[in-house]
């Protein structure tokens, strides 16, 4: 399921000093990925509508590169994990808004920021 009212969508490897365009493939940024440290890391996810409204995600994972495995590996499979599991909530919305159980009312006031 694709949000039509979605504008933009980026990423950032350090609380948001530094910023990428998710590009067509969906792939991290191999040049930055690749100059982490293996240990924690952080991705947030950032998405923009036409509204100008934005909401946040960070995901926290290990690095850990073992010997013989491209650092591009792993950054995809984060990045398709990511994305699909946007893609569940969205159809998981859809389901809800169809059947009546949310109206877009509640969803324009819901917001993931503190506050």
């Amino acid at each position: 399921m694709t949000d039509l009212n979605l504008v933009m969508i980026w990423y950032s490897l350090d609380g948001g000093v530094t910023n990428f365009t998710v590009n067509a493939t969906g792939a991290i940024d191999q040049a930055p990925w690749a100059a982490l440290a293996n240990g924690e890391v952080t991705i947030t996810f950032y998405a923009r509508d036409i509204a100008g409204n934005e909401v946040s995600e960070s995901v926290t994972l290990i690095k850990s590169v073992p010997s013989g495995l491209e650092p591009g590996v792993i950054a995809i499979i984060v990045v398709v994990s990511v994305i699909g599991g946007v893609a569940i909530i969205g159809a998981i919305l859809g389901i809800l808004l169809k059947t009546g159980k949310i109206s877009w009312e509640k969803l324009k006031r819901f917001s993931f920021r503190k506050k």
